[in-house]
C-alpha cells in the first residue's frame, strides 16, 4: 500500500466519522471514545491483512518481546496502530496520536509528536507513517500531521486531501 493510499483512507475515515459520530465531539465525550470510532472506520475502509488496534504494546527490539517503551520508561499508550501482529518490525504499518481540538499547554501535544517521531525513525520502531491528528469541531477545522523517518513531511495532509499527493 503505498502512501497516497494511506493518506486518502485515513482522510476518508475521517470523514467518515464526522458524518457519522459529531455528536461525539459535540457532547465533548473522551479522546479515548472518539479514537475508538476512527478505528472502526479504519478497519471498514482498507487495510486488508492489518490489524487496527487501539494499542499493540510489545515490540520486538533485537529479536526479543519487550513491552513498548517509546519516551516513558513505564511504556507507553499510543492511541491507534495499523500492524500486522507479527514479530516482524516491518509489520507495523501506522500509528496515530489523537487530541480534541482543545486549549492545552503546547508541550504536551509535543510528547504525541515526540512519539511519532520515535516511532517512525527506524531506529527501534518502524512504523512507516505516524498521524497526528487534532479534531476539530468539523472535519475542515481538524488538522493531521504525517511523520515519517521520524520527521514531520506533511503540515496538514487535509489540505491535501482533494489533492494529489507526491
Amino acid at each position: 500500500m503505498n502512501r497516497n493510499d494511506i493518506i486518502l483512507h485515513v482522510t476518508n475515515a475521517l470523514k467518515y466519522f464526522y458524518d457519522k459520530d459529531s455528536l461525539l465531539i459535540e457532547y465533548s465525550l473522551s479522546e479515548r471514545c472518539m479514537t475508538h470510532r476512527i478505528a472502526v472506520y479504519l478497519e471498514c475502509i482498507c487495510f486488508y491483512g492489518y490489524y487496527i488496534d487501539c494499542e499493540y504494546n510489545k515490540t520486538h527490539l533485537i529479536g526479543y518481546d519487550a513491552i513498548k517503551k517509546v519516551n516513558n520508561p513505564k511504556g507507553n499508550y499510543i492511541d491507534i496502530v495499523i500492524t500486522k501482529r507479527s514479530k516482524e518490525k516491518a509489520d507495523d504499518l501506522a500509528c496515530f496520536e489523537v487530541k480534541k481540538n482543545k486549549p492545552v499547554r503546547e508541550d504536551a501535544r509535543m510528547v504525541d509528536r515526540e512519539k511519532l517521531k520515535i516511532l517512525t525513525s527506524g531506529e527501534h520502531f518502524s512504523y512507516q507513517y505516524g498521524f497526528f491528528i487534532v479534531l476539530g469541531r468539523s472535519f475542515d477545522e481538524s488538522f493531521v500531521e504525517l511523520y515519517e523517518n521520524g520527521k514531520l513531511t506533511i503540515e496538514n495532509i487535509l489540505k491535501h486531501a482533494n489533492k494529489n499527493i507526491a
